[in-house]
């Protein structure tokens, strides 16, 4: 029994390219099917490539997120006086 057994998390489109490309490999040069074979890979390929446009990774929405409201926090905080917060840095600081 394996403890660290690594799922696999490729498509049902990359295992069918890499099924492809397996396939390929094996083909003598002068096979006949060998052009019918890679104009399918080509169309494999275009199509991983579109799948792939509309994906967006989760790390990458929680950047935009977090970005977004720490610029909303700093222009609240701009809203409620500017001023106020520069004239706090000029005050002494009492020593104990």
């Amino acid at each position: 029994m394996k403890i660290f057994t690594k799922k696999d998390k490729r498509t049902r489109l990359e295992k069918s390219i890499d099924k492809l490309h397996d396939e390929i490999l094996l083909l003598d040069d002068s096979d006949e099917i060998l052009p019918s074979k890679m104009d399918r890979l080509e169309k494999l390929y275009e199509l991983n490539a579109l799948v792939a446009k509309g994906k967006v990774s989760k790390d990458t929405v929680l950047i935009v997120g977090g970005n977004i409201l720490g610029l909303l926090l700093i222009l609240n905080f701009e809203k409620m006086g500017i001023i106020t917060s520069k004239a706090l840095g000029l005050i002494i600081k009492s020593r104990v």
